[in-house]
């Protein structure tokens, strides 16, 4: 039963595997589910069995993506190293699923769409999974003696809002030109400026 369980597991995983590549070189309303099942190896009757209709599998790719991001997140944030460099992993790890999924394809502000319209609870369980990452980072450096939050009137929570929107701010000023080294680099700046401001003094 377990390895009949694990091979299923194993096909849905193909399934949306094949799937992120087809609205990678397509985008959302031109890929057909008999594309995915052509690019997964498999019928259209058993990609069926899986997903019952491409919102389905659109969601269950977005699940994934998202997945990965808040996973990647929390490893980076526990790992050896200052304050400002787990922040600066916590980013990366959340940028470099941006740039893989999104701005390597063409077709990203149609995918973002239709992330928004049809996975909006699961963008929002995973900006909170972020958020939370974010606040458990800050309240861990202020233990340690690395930043000082108190004597600046500021709480973890409102810290890590400020800071989310500053690097969300790298986004929208860059704009198309953006690339992946160049956001690690506005990133790693800025991040640097706001660390100086929250160290003791």
């Amino acid at each position: 039963m377990e390895a009949a369980a694990q091979r299923k597991t194993d096909r849905r995983e193909s399934i949306i595997d094949a799937a992120m590549g087809c609205f990678a070189r397509h985008g959302y309303r031109r890929t057909s589910m008999d594309e995915v099942a052509k690019e997964a190896g498999i019928s259209r009757a058993a990609l069926y069995l899986y997903f019952p209709n491409k919102e389905a599998l659109f969601r269950a790719l977005c699940e994934s993506v998202h997945e990965k991001l808040g996973a990647a997140a929390e490893v980076a944030a526990t790992r050896k190293g200052s304050f400002e460099e787990k922040l600066t992993g916590v980013f990366n790890a959340k940028i470099s699923v941006f740039f893989e999924v999104l701005a390597a394809t063409e077709h990203g502000a149609e995918l973002l769409d239709e992330n928004n319209r049809l996975c909006g609870d699961v963008s929002a369980y995973c900006k909170k999974r972020f958020h939370d990452v974010l606040i458990g980072l800050l309240r861990d450096a202020e233990k340690a003696g690395e930043i000082a939050l108190d004597k600046r009137n500021l709480s973890a929570t409102r810290v890590a809002d400020m800071i989310h929107s500053a690097v969300s701010g790298i986004e929208v000023y860059a704009g198309p030109e953006l690339t992946p080294a160049r956001y690690r680099q506005e990133l790693a700046q800025m991040l640097k400026v706001l660390v100086a401001g929250l160290v003791p003094r």
